[in-house]
């Protein structure tokens, strides 16, 4: 009676499991429909986005339960990561030292006639002249023990799999430590307000369940400033900030869109602006509003009043005139831009100016210096897909001499390459 098969030990099944291409392709196609929810839902609204979307209740309930506005920092999204670091470092731990032997053997066996997947006849024993000859195209050219010769050439191809596998390792642990340790915060700043960087950290919208803090500073914005295009557009803005460390000397910057700040690991990018506030004046006297997003949009003031009735300022854009809306009828009754004064209600109300707000995003992300250099090192890998690792043996046959080669792909090209070797023999 046939023994029965010995059942596989835990190591060994263990190394089948995560080393598997299915392990690996469905690890794939799971992280690839995460990120298909985090590119149709927005990931910086928090959870009231979806509450307010216009889904069954069934579907909010599944998207809350997944975290679905925030996949990139959800646990689940984080395991699958690790899952798929776990699968690329089991296979490369079973197929790495199979590829450094290869590739560390100087003269590996000399395979049969048969076996070469192309043989093509040359004239003549080799000699000095036709050995030189494959130097020139790129071959490392070393003499066998039984008088025949091993050329080979883009040995360094063989490594390639193992580049990407480390690409993909830093890569993935990139966006692990990011998803751990990142944030991520959007505000806008008045001229002369000073926000700390402990604040900008309470009130991230985004942060990793691992979240550290850059050193302790504040940053104060000291002037906001626009270029514009001949027909009105913005075409740049700029803040100038101070940036007062707790240990050290403070230092000015200025910033702008594509131009950011860096403090400590903490990028400042110059995200957006808006109309904070404005300066108005009724029947001389300059008084101070403060400007709030509307919900229909544009920028509302809290009322002020003109003699005995009580108005507010509408601004739809810094572009177009402001409207004075009552607050009785809440219809506009005039509209000024900066500098002028127009009469209402037995009084002179003007506009002086508008206070402008700069808007800043920050991010804090330590993984990103792990996904460049994964990034590199995969374009290098990369680089590297045109080349094909060719080995040929010039060896006798029953016949006489030949050329046997072999190759990892490109097979018509060896296959043209070993025949114009072969017309170029000397006799």
């Amino acid at each position: 009676m046939a023994s029965a098969t010995p059942r596989p030990t835990w190591r060994k099944e263990f190394l089948i499991f995560f080393g598997s291409l299915k392990l690996a392709i469905g690890l794939l196609l799971a992280i690839a429909a995460a990120a298909t929810i985090g590119t149709v839902l927005p990931q910086d609204e928090g959870p009231g986005m979806i509450a307010k979307a216009d889904f069954a209740a069934w579907v909010k309930q599944l998207l809350m339960l997944i975290q679905a506005y925030d996949v990139y920092h959800a646990f689940w999204f984080d395991f699958l990561l690790a899952m798929l670091f776990v699968n690329l470092a089991t296979c490369t731990y079973l197929r790495f030292p199979a590829t450094w032997r290869r590739y560390a053997m100087v003269l590996p066996p000399m395979p049969s006639v048969t076996s070469a997947q192309e043989v093509v006849s040359v004239a003549a024993p080799p000699s000095p002249v036709a050995l030189d000859m494959l130097r020139k195209r790129g071959y490392v050219v070393s003499e066998l023990p039984n008088g025949a010769f091993f050329a080979e050439k883009n040995k360094f191809v063989r490594l390639n799999p193992t580049f990407i596998h480390i690409s993909l390792f830093l890569i993935i642990a990139g966006g692990i430590v990011g998803g751990l340790t990142g944030l991520k915060n959007s505000f806008p700043i008045q001229v002369g307000q000073t926000v700390s960087s402990a604040t900008v950290v309470d009130e991230s919208y985004l942060k990793g369940k691992l979240h550290g803090a850059p050193r302790p500073f504040d940053l104060r914005l000291d002037a906001f400033r626009m270029d514009f295009r001949p027909n009105g557009q913005v075409k740049q803005y700029y803040s100038e900030v101070t940036v007062t460390p707790k240990e050290g000397v403070p230092y000015q910057q200025t910033l702008w869109v594509n131009e950011p700040l860096v403090v400590d690991g903490m990028y400042f990018y110059q995200s957006f602006w808006g109309v904070g506030g404005l300066t108005y004046t009724v029947d001389g006297q300059p008084a101070d509003l403060a400007l709030t997003q509307a919900k229909i949009g544009g920028y509302m003031s809290k009322p002020f009043k003109a003699g005995d009735q009580e108005y507010m300022f509408f601004l739809r854009s810094a572009n177009e005139p402001c409207l004075i809306v009552s607050t009785k009828t809440f219809n506009p009754v005039s509209e000024l831009v900066p500098g002028q004064v127009k009469a209402l209600a037995g009084h002179q109300v003007g506009i002086k100016e508008y206070r402008f707000f700069s808007g800043l995003e920050t991010k804090r992300d330590p993984g990103i210096p792990l996904v460049y250099l994964g990034c590199g090192i995969l374009i290098f890998g990369l680089c590297m897909v045109p080349f094909s690792h060719r080995e040929v043996w010039v060896r006798p046959g029953d016949e006489g001499w030949l050329l046997a080669g072999r190759t990892h792909k490109g097979r018509v090209m060896l296959r043209q390459e070993m025949e114009a070797i072969a017309g170029r023999w000397p006799a």
